[in-house]
Parts: structure tokens; sequence; C-alpha cells
């Protein structure tokens, strides 16, 4: 199986963030909408940070559309809920498949960051 590499910057060569990334740690879960019944489109968290995520997913996701993540880190007892919107969609190396910039409407904490990440928290 291929590696999937998400594009750090954009067509004009611009880095993509505002906050910080860091390595995901666990998985998600998204769906589009708010509802939380549509199918889970979700493949592999790739990074996390307080304001978005980068998730490889299954289907084109048009960029505006509101989603709902669920976090859920490798100790996590409970997902962490956030309502997000595609910011950016763009395709994997492999057919089918795509990478999806989100942008949170509200930013992580601390300890709900440090769950599914590779920051820790002190």
């Amino acid at each position: 199986m291929r590696e999937a590499t998400p594009p750090e910057h954009d067509l004009a060569g611009r880095k993509k963030r505002t906050s910080i990334r860091l390595k995901a740690r666990g998985k998600a879960e998204l769906r589009c909408g708010m509802s939380g019944t549509t199918p889970n489109i979700a493949l592999e968290l790739i990074n996390v940070s307080e304001r978005g995520a980068l998730v490889r997913v299954s289907q084109n996701v048009a960029p505006g559309r509101i989603t709902e993540i669920r976090l859920i880190g490798p100790e996590s007892r409970s997902p962490v809920l956030r309502i997000a919107e595609v910011v950016r969609c763009d395709p994997a190396q492999v057919e089918g498949e795509y990478f999806v910039g989100l942008k949170f409407k509200e930013p992580l904490h601390g300890p709900e960051l440090s769950s599914v990440s590779t920051i820790r928290s002190v």
C-alpha cells in the first residue's frame, strides 16, 4: 500500500495552516452535516491543531461544507466532538481518496488537544 502524503502548501506556495500542527494520535470519525447520522468518511487522522485538523477521507467534500468530527485518542474514554468547516479538499495519491482540511468552529483546549496529538499536557 502506498503511503498517503498530504500537500503542505497551496498552489501559490503559501503555508495553509495558522496554528502549529501536531502529529495525530488516535483516529477520527468525520460525517458531513451536523446530525451525526451520515456515514463516517474518515480513513486517517493526519494531524491536528487547536484550530483544525487534516483528515484523509474516502470522498470529495466541497470547501464550505459543515461537518461533525469526533477525535478519539488512544487512551480517551470519550471522543472530542467538534463542528468544523471544510476549508480545502485535495486529491491524495490513491484514487478515490482526499485530504480534507478542517477549521473547528470552537478551538480544542489543552487536555483535548493532548489526548489526540503528540503534545502532552503538564
